[in-house]
């Protein structure tokens, strides 16, 4: 059908040369444009900002009159489309409204809880941390200009680190990267290597980024603090986000402390002793929880370590958007452990569907990339797990026991083992007093 829309020319009787265009008519023949404009044609402009300047005219001069049956359907679909547009107009321009007023809302809501946190909570943490109030808050997400500091407080200091001894941790740090010894480049090297690829898509971390330095120098003095651990491939990820989060200092003493805790002691022991209890409760929890999907990961032989290792691992900031990723670091810090297993069966949950569908590769490949469409809402990440699900038992909860720090168990006699290590002369690196790399690990946890 031909074209029946057009820009109005105002004031114009002829149409200027270059308007001259062919035109198709409802055959596909070319048809050349009117040159003049029928006084007798009735036009019909749309107001609505949607629906622009069109022009409801009849046909060109060249063409026969339309019958006074087609002239009126037409004018009816002209009339209904510019209904349509204004519609259309007028439910765009209201969800715009919507979605400011929510936008302010949420804005009004993040300044009043920021305020709660920073004037009333934060000063008065060990009273305040657990009780239901603060609970609930905190469950509905941190503001982000307090995060940091709640996550401080969250992880707790039961190492006792002192200011003092991240600054002697990085005098050390710097000597070790001037005496250029053979051990220490090695392990300067893997740690250069984990970074470069630790959130690429931020490229603030690669070399020349504005945290490099930040995050080797920590990494590196984290394996002097700890030379029985020393650097582990994956510990970059969670140094990194605590780095997005709080200065150099505090994210090193919350990095150090956060290490502390069973689950990250056992995983980066890299002992599957220590590791196996973890994925045999998950797997006990995913048969209970979904069992057709369990059921079929046995019968593919696809074992939790599979895929969980990487993603309890980096505490879930290698799988997961980074705004997703804090939502999940809030409830963890709150909530302990078992939301890590809540977010891995909500993941699960999502692409049940899909995952029942694969084989071994298949499946495996999708769990361990997990593409953007297999990563459900914030809403849907925490399933509701059933309280007889073995999860509660694999490490204390700081509800669970009031504790206002994620390690249940203060570890003492760090002060004077930095003490001893400062007189002796001890290592930067785990094991350099017997020539071993940083990237080598024992196989228990440590215990300084």
């Amino acid at each position: 059908m031909q074209r029946e829309a057009r820009l109005c020319l105002q004031q114009s009787e002829q149409l200027p040369e270059e308007f001259l265009k062919e035109e198709s008519d409802i055959g596909g023949n070319a048809v050349p444009a009117s040159p003049t404009l029928d006084s007798d044609a009735s036009c019909a402009v749309a107001s609505s900002a949607g629906a622009g300047s069109l022009i409801f005219e009849s046909r060109p001069w060249n063409l026969p009159a339309k019958e006074p049956k087609e002239a009126a359907k037409h004018a009816h679909l002209y009339t209904q489309m510019i209904a349509a547009a204004r519609k259309k107009a007028t439910f765009e321009a209201r969800k715009r409204e919507k979605a400011q007023k929510q936008q302010l809302k949420d804005e009004e809501e993040q300044s009043a809880s920021a305020a709660l946190w920073s004037e009333k909570i934060l000063p008065n943490w060990e009273s305040m941390c657990r009780e239901k109030k603060t609970l609930e808050l905190w469950g509905r997400g941190l503001p982000s200009n307090v995060r940091g500091r709640v996550w401080s407080k969250a992880i707790g200091n039961e190492l006792q680190i002192k200011r003092v001894t991240y600054d002697y941790c990085m005098e050390r740090v710097d000597m070790a990267m001037s005496s250029a010894k053979e051990e220490e480049i090695e392990a300067f090297e893997q740690i250069e290597l984990d970074i470069s690829r630790t959130f690429p898509q931020l490229a603030i971390f690669q070399k020349g980024g504005p945290y490099h330095e930040s995050l080797h120098r920590m990494l590196s003095a984290y394996t002097f603090l700890s030379p029985d651990v020393g650097y582990v491939q994956g510990m970059a990820f969670l140094g990194a986000f605590l780095l997005l989060q709080m200065e150099p200092p505090e994210a090193f003493i919350a990095f150090s402390n956060l290490l502390r805790i069973p689950l990250l002691q056992s995983l980066f022991s890299m002992h599957p002793p220590d590791m196996m209890p973890y994925f045999k409760a998950f797997e006990t929890a995913l048969s209970s929880y979904l069992p057709l999907l369990a059921a079929h990961f046995q019968s593919l032989s696809l074992s939790p370590e599979l895929y969980l290792l990487d993603w309890l691992m980096s505490l879930y900031t290698k799988p997961l958007p980074l705004e997703l990723t804090c939502r999940v670091w809030d409830l963890f810090l709150r909530d302990g452990e078992s939301t890590l297993y809540r977010v891995a069966l909500g993941i699960l949950k999502r692409n049940q569907s899909q995952l029942l569908e694969l084989d071994f590769i298949q499946a495996a490949q999708l769990l361990t990339t997990l593409p953007v469409e297999s990563i459900p809402p914030f809403e849907d990440l925490l399933p509701v797990v059933p309280m007889t699900l073995p999860l509660s038992h694999l490490s204390p909860s700081p509800s669970s026991h009031h504790s206002t720090s994620l390690i249940s168990t203060p570890l003492s006699g760090l002060t004077a083992s930095l003490k001893n290590k400062v007189k002796t002369g001890g290592g930067l690196f785990r094991g350099s007093s017997t020539n071993s790399s940083v990237t080598k690990t024992s196989n228990a946890p440590s215990s300084c």
